[in-house]
């Protein structure tokens, strides 16, 4: 019975309330993640593509290229605290700030791989120096090699309830 109360709130909204509802069908795009469900309907795919894709673009706009061909976000035996090149001007602060902005929000959609550089990263937003914003070049090539990566929940709707559990989480499609 509250399942199909649930299911219903959007007929009751408009007949009953005269509102005029947009895009109320299946989830599609959300806050920078794409949303699709696989062949049998019960596994859910959040994969940040079209975020990934459109800061790419702002990449291309900002230094005129794609970032270059690096396998990892980081060297081993880096010490970005130590240094040493020229602080960016304020045009360069602006880009830093932009980007890691940017590789924040993709950690926060589920690319976890980056974390640990961009949160080092991070700590050098107020005063970046050139540097940091060539490590920060390097952290965004992996995601655009794997912008297809997605997180996938499979679950099932509990009918006493009528919440949503996740009964397997899991990263797949890395390439």
């Amino acid at each position: 019975m509250l399942i199909k109360k649930l299911f219903n709130i959007n007929s009751t909204l408009e007949s009953k309330f005269k509102l005029k509802l947009k895009n109320t069908g299946p989830i599609i795009y959300h806050l920078g993640s794409n949303f699709d469900r696989d062949s049998d309907d019960c596994t859910l795919l959040m994969s940040p593509t079209k975020y990934i894709t459109r800061m790419l673009d702002n990449y291309t706009r900002m230094f005129g290229t794609l970032p270059k061909e690096v396998i990892t976000p980081l060297i081993k035996g880096d010490h970005p605290d130590l240094d040493a090149t020229s602080e960016l001007d304020v045009d360069g602060v602006k880009k830093y700030q932009s980007l890691i902005g940017a590789l924040q929000w993709v950690v926060t959609l589920g690319r976890l791989d980056i974390a640990v550089a961009v949160k080092t990263l991070s700590s050098f937003r107020a005063a970046p120096r050139e540097g940091h914003l060539e490590r920060e070049k390097r952290t965004l090539y992996p995601r655009a090699r794997m912008r297809d990566f997605s997180i996938n929940a499979y679950g099932q709707i509990n009918m006493a309830f009528g919440i949503f559990h996740s009964a397997l989480m899991h990263y797949c499609n890395y390439l």
